[in-house]
This record gives structure tokens, sequence and C-alpha cells, in this order.
């Protein structure tokens, strides 16, 4: 969703215990980082796990508790940090993917380019007509 104008560019259907996957290529740096979340009861998303290549301008290096490296890539995990939803710039060229359990549901360049845009998790109700 757009942050000013409230354009919605996406919705899915998501369940507690869902995996949201934010893949990025680093603006100066250009190596890949991924971002793992979980959504919870409250809607709210927590951040689990980050994996990257290396550390540069504006990746956080502080985060979780377990980091280990696997085939060359930093992985930090047990994170545990809550967000009631996601608020970026975004970029075309910096962000490559959002996955939802693995499968890609939008790519970078499907979005507007330099607009402010915000990720959350909503309940909606439906209303169907009872049988008689």
């Amino acid at each position: 969703m757009h942050q000013l104008n409230k354009e919605v560019y996406l919705t899915a259907d998501v369940s507690q215990g869902d995996k949201l996957t934010y893949g990025w290529m680093h603006s100066l740096e250009h190596i890949p980082w991924t971002e793992d979340y979980y959504i919870q009861e409250n809607n709210h998303l927590l951040l689990s796990r980050i994996t990257i290549v290396g550390f540069g301008a504006g990746i956080p290096h502080n985060k979780g508790k377990v980091t280990r490296i696997e085939d060359g890539t930093i992985v930090i995990e047990q994170i545990d940090e809550d967000f009631e939803k996601i608020d970026w710039i975004h970029s075309q060229t910096a962000m490559e993917y959002i996955k939802l359990n693995d499968q890609t549901i939008v790519k970078g360049p499907n979005l507007p380019h330099h607009e402010p845009l915000k990720l959350k998790i909503e309940k909606r109700f439906k209303v169907c007509r009872r049988s008689r």
C-alpha cells in the first residue's frame, strides 16, 4: 500500500505462522540480503532471521542471538523484533522480491519506484449468505 494515497498494490491471504521474506540487493555494497518475518496472532510481523554475505552501510550487525556462516552467507537468527507494519521507500533496483512461504508474490520492479510503501497484515471478515 502507498503510505500517502493508500493505493493498494497487492493483497494476499495469510495465516498466523506464515513466513514473509524480503529479498534485497544492497544499494551500495551490491550484496544480497534477506529478511524473514513470521505473521503473529496479533497481525504483527516478527523479524526472525537475516541473511547477508557481508556487512556495509545500513546492514544490521548487532541483532539476534545466533550468528553463523553457511556457505559464505552470514545467518543472523533469533532476532525476535516485532513490527506492526513495515514502511519503506521503494527502490525497483534494491528490492528483488517479497515471498510468502517461499513463493514470490511480487517482484521489486512491479512496485512504483521511489515511492513510500507500507506492508501491513489486516484481518478481513467474510459475510456469506446463509443457505435455506
